[in-house]
């Protein structure tokens, strides 16, 4: 009984010892989408500022009014 404890516990640490060493690496990866993700979103939001500070005809939007 003790022997299958033993092995048990060693099986255990072996699995965990992976399981740390395998953390940082599905850390990196999820970083780098997140980052990825951020600078598709800070593109597209300066997309919509530059199409917000376009000029606008604006002579027609005036003559649409005063009609």
């Amino acid at each position: 009984m003790s022997a299958e404890m033993q092995q048990e516990l060693e099986a255990t640490r072996a699995e965990l010892r992976r399981g740390v060493l395998e953390l940082p690496q599905e850390t990196a990866e999820s970083t780098a989408q997140m980052r990825r993700v951020i600078v598709d979103q800070i593109e597209a939001l300066a997309e919509l500022n530059r199409i917000v500070r376009a000029p606008w005809p604006r002579a027609r939007c005036r003559g649409a009014g005063a009609a």
